[in-house]
């Protein structure tokens, strides 16, 4: 196998490209950068258009044994090549250009003991790739984006996932209309995040199936879906802070919400 060394390469121009929003649509596919990540999309079965990678940055031996075995058209580049194309200072040599997937609400199943967690507006593509972590991590069944939101394959939002977003679906819906028409459909208990929520988190009732609704960065959660929620919680603060980051106040309604759903 030959070694890539010219910017100029397909590849290499197709990688540079998808860097932009407007670049991941034209294109209908997203970089995803590190031996974690690259590993778990092969091990999910993420459908991989090329492997990419270079074998005077990647030390990993078990990497390296996986690009052996894997199904996957896999193209070398040199180290100037893949510190071009990379996102990270200190680059692991490994790297994979993959589909993107976007799926509708109406492709989700609710069953009786799903939990979600719905983020309206969310622009922040860090604190996006952390929630879907967190949720994977919490047993959630997806991330719902309300809004005009960041895009889930932004590279900073993938790196956050750190390959959650392989198996834990992440649903956009354009209008907050069209997520309530769905949520009452499927029965969903509307739960809502707000500094000036009535109910403290602990004490709320988080039946199944549960929507867990937080606010933008900035705005909180848009009108329609505030006078849509059953219960408001609220979490306390202490000292000076006003509120919890995004990422940290739906860690902390997730793993609330998936213990009260055990017991």
């Amino acid at each position: 196998m030959s070694v890539v060394t010219s910017f100029q390469n397909p590849i290499v121009k197709r990688i540079r490209a998808v860097a932009s929003r407007k670049g991941r649509e034209r294109e209908g596919c997203f970089w995803a950068e590190g031996i974690h990540i690259t590993m778990e999309a092969l091990e999910t079965g993420w459908p991989m258009e090329r492997l990419v990678w270079c074998p005077d940055l990647l030390t990993s031996e078990v990497a390296r044994e996986s690009i052996q075995r894997a199904n996957a058209d896999a193209v070398m580049v040199s180290r100037s090549v893949f510190r071009k194309i990379s996102g990270r200072e200190n680059p692991a040599g490994i790297g994979a250009l993959l589909a993107t997937k976007h799926r509708s609400l109406g492709a989700l199943d609710v069953e009786s003991g799903a939990f979600f967690v719905v983020l309206d507006r969310v622009g922040d593509p860090g604190n996006l790739g952390t929630v879907i972590r967190t949720v994977a991590s919490a047993g959630g069944d997806a991330v719902i984006l309300v809004g005009a939101s960041t895009d889930p394959f932004d590279p900073r939002s993938v790196r956050a996932a750190m390959g959650s977003l392989f198996t834990l679906p992440v649903v956009a819906e354009g209008r907050a209309d069209g997520f309530l028409d769905w949520a009452r459909k499927n029965g969903l208990n509307l739960v809502g995040s707000s500094s000036k929520g009535n109910v403290h988190y602990r004490e709320a009732e988080y039946r199944r199936p549960v929507a867990l609704m937080l606010g933008s960065e900035q705005h909180g959660l848009d009108d329609t879906l505030a006078r849509a929620v059953g219960t408001s919680v609220h979490i306390p603060m202490a000292g000076r802070a006003s509120s919890l980051n995004l990422s940290a106040a739906a860690a902390v309604l997730a793993f609330t919400a998936s213990s009260a759903g055990t017991r």
